[in-house]
């Protein structure tokens, strides 16, 4: 799994798996960051991300390859109003 923070502001990206299982631990992604996580995927696993004390959106993981892949999440605002 990658994750790259492309959401443009100052507070740094919490990743988390459900609502208590935290990837990024005590060290958020700044703005502009990729990090890769070793954290094997299941399907119905949803990926959670949080820029502070907002939400920044939920991954829900459908299906997966059959071959050992990385899967590319970027995280980004879909406009300026959001």
């Amino acid at each position: 799994l990658r994750v790259c923070n492309a959401y443009p502001l100052a507070t740094p990206l919490d990743v988390s798996r459900g609502a208590t299982e935290s990837l990024t631990g005590d060290t958020p992604m700044p703005y502009k960051s990729c990090r890769d996580f070793r954290a094997p995927l299941k399907v119905g696993d949803k990926l959670e991300f949080r820029l502070g004390e907002e939400s920044g959106g939920t991954f829900s993981v459908s299906d997966l390859p059959d071959n050992d892949a990385v899967l590319l999440l970027v995280v980004h605002r879909h406009d300026t109003l959001s």
